[in-house]
């Protein structure tokens, strides 16, 4: 016996030792490090750098080097036993004069994406907050909804002895033992149930939040406060999205980049212009490739005379996009402040429902209590008394699944003005 003892008693210890208390905001800050799609864009936060330095780059001389030998089958001349060899060196710099904005266009598109990547961070990391947040909850309505569950077994475990001593002393038939026994049962069921759906709730909070699954986490409570005044209303909600929330720069952007792609199309409507200058020398002999050096400059001038009037029609084509784009702008907007609406009507009904559940979950305990004492005085069935019991376990579920639904929505209205 002691030994057994000792044995659960390390078995405890053991679990304890490799189990992981984690509080939302902690699982929150884990798991947007750790989120796949922040890491990404992070990645392609990089390239947006490199491609701005590209951008400048084109700006910039180019230096080329061109070496080459030439084999020819009969001399060139046949006074030179050498001349059917050439070797040359070439040194160019090369230097864009005009290109109709092309090279200044592309470092703005450069700006954009750079402005567009950190945008897209803000988003994927709050996206990841409210899908860890969503997912935390889950977890705890399950856990929440457990524990009512085997409190109201142990409750009518106890009911159970009560009827079956009457049942034995032959008072009552055997009806309301087996309207118990089914009731147990059922509990059972829905309680592995409830575990089931807790293990795959929270193998899939520690694949978001970086965990590997052969670990034991444990979720700490989170604090509900049903504080109307921290909430913003409405129409400051609104005036925050409009002005700095994260989707509505995202659309807003995407008009932006449009308006690039048009300049980009008028610029195609220019001449370029450019400047090479450059020294070569060549020699039948690779000891007189030293000596005989040139130098040469050109001015390069270059336009599209005539291509049937393909380059006007892509610049009407980009107008005509842009204004598709700015088109799609408004719509987008309007389709966020609907959101942002809706998520604020959800949250007004959520913390409604809290004073409506309370009030049901008072009127069934009383109305158990009530019942209870009836049916241990034998004035009710056990039909009756089972379904006061019932009752008062789903509006204590009904309560605690309002609250959390409550903070879920309030985390969701701020996901949708930041």
């Amino acid at each position: 016996m002691k030994k057994k003892i000792l044995f659960l008693l390390f078995t405890f210890m053991v679990g304890n030792l490799y189990s992981m208390e984690i509080t939302l905001q902690e699982a929150i800050r884990k798991g947007v490090s750790e989120n796949v799609n922040v890491k990404n864009e992070k990645i392609t936060q990089e390239n947006t750098e490199i491609m701005k330095k590209q951008a400048i780059k084109t700006a910039l001389p180019k230096v080329k080097l061109t070496s080459s030998y030439t084999k020819f089958e009969n001399p060139m001349n046949p006074m030179d036993k050498n001349s059917d060899n050439m070797y040359g060196n070439k040194i160019s710099i090369e230097q864009p004069i005009f290109t109709g904005g092309k090279i200044l266009i592309g470092i703005d598109t450069a700006d954009l994406l750079g402005k567009q990547g950190n945008y897209l961070l803000e988003k994927k990391e709050k996206d990841a907050e409210l899908e860890i947040t969503k997912s935390y909850i889950t977890i705890l309505k399950l856990e929440k909804n457990r524990e009512v569950l085997k409190d109201s077994l142990e409750q009518l475990k106890e009911t159970y002895k009560m009827i079956n001593a009457q049942y034995k002393l032959n008072l009552i038939t055997k009806t309301p033992l087996l309207e118990i026994d089914y009731t147990m049962t059922n509990l059972d069921s829905q309680l592995l149930e409830l575990e089931k759906g807790i293990k795959i709730s929270k193998a899939n909070l520690k694949r978001l939040i970086g965990m590997a699954n052969s670990e034991t986490i444990e979720l700490k409570d989170i604090s509900i406060k049903e504080n109307q005044e921290k909430i913003l209303n409405i129409d400051e909600g609104i005036k925050i999205a409009k002005e700095n929330g994260t989707d509505v720069k995202l659309v807003k952007i995407g008009t932006e980049f449009q308006e690039m792609n048009t300049k980009l199309k008028r610029a195609d409507l220019f001449p370029t212009i450019a400047f090479n200058f450059g020294i070569e020398n060549s020699s039948t002999d690779i000891e007189g490739i030293k000596d005989k050096w040139n130098w040469s400059g050109t001015i390069m001038f270059s336009y599209n005379l005539f291509d049937f009037g393909n380059s006007q029609d892509e610049y009407r084509k980009s107008k005509n996009e842009l204004k598709i784009s700015k088109n799609s702008e408004k719509n987008s907007l309007e389709q966020l402040e609907i959101g942002i609406r809706n998520s604020y009507y959800e949250l007004e009904i959520s913390k409604k429902l809290i004073k409506a559940k309370e009030q049901a979950l008072a009127s069934s305990k009383e109305q158990y209590e009530l019942d209870k004492g009836r049916h241990i005085a034998g004035l009710i069935t056990t039909t009756d008394f089972l379904k006061s019991e019932n009752n008062l376990r789903q509006s204590e579920i009904n309560l605690i699944n309002a609250r959390l639904d409550y903070y879920l929505a309030e985390k969701t209205y701020e996901n949708k003005i930041k």
